[in-house]
């Protein structure tokens, strides 16, 4: 990530070497607003892009990945929402400012 506009839910800024130190500690892929996949990422089964934008998808490989999400998430007070597969027909697992924790399919 070259932008640094991650935000906590509490209007704190994420210090770059803690992102750093979670970017590295993934299996999986962190996507970001700027990267060229980001907004395909963000399209459902059903062909809709969802209109929120996270300030990060953290697609993640295994279970470990997924607890260190969690981690930072709830550590760094952001909100997450959870995609398995973008499966949901409602489009309701993105969120504005926050991470997904993406599980790919």
């Amino acid at each position: 990530m070259s932008n640094w506009t991650i935000v906590s839910s509490g209007g704190n800024a994420i210090k770059e070497a803690v992102f750093r130190k979670f970017d590295a500690s993934l299996l999986g892929q962190i996507i970001a607003p700027e990267d060229d996949n980001y907004n395909s990422i963000r399209v459902s089964l059903t062909g809709v892009t969802d209109p929120r934008g996270p300030a990060l998808i953290a697609r993640c490989v295994a279970t470990s990945n997924v607890v260190r999400a969690i981690d930072f998430a709830r550590t760094d007070e952001l909100k997450i929402e959870v995609r398995a597969g973008g499966h949901s027909f409602n489009v309701g697992s993105f969120c504005d400012g926050g991470m997904v924790i993406d599980l790919p399919s």
